[in-house]
């Protein structure tokens, strides 16, 4: 988890409201305290994780299915 930063070094916030499952959103906070961060941190840290873990699945994927179209044309 990356330490805390100075708000001058990150990128522009927008506050939102969101609604989390009680025994999800305790979790967090007993994640965030055990790693020393935030828990607005941690929430950033997990939904870029999974962003990117879906580009990538995304991207493979799209991959494959050219494969497929390119060996199909042959």
């Amino acid at each position: 988890m990356p330490p805390r930063t100075k708000l001058a070094d990150q990128e522009p916030m927008a506050q939102t409201t969101v609604r989390f499952p009680r025994a999800l959103l305790k979790q967090a906070r007993i994640r965030a305290a055990t790693d020393e961060v935030t828990l607005q941190a941690l929430l950033i840290h997990a939904l870029d994780a999974e962003l990117k873990r879906r580009e990538k699945a995304d991207a493979r994927r799209r991959a494959r299915r050219s494969n497929r179209r390119a060996s199909a044309s042959r």
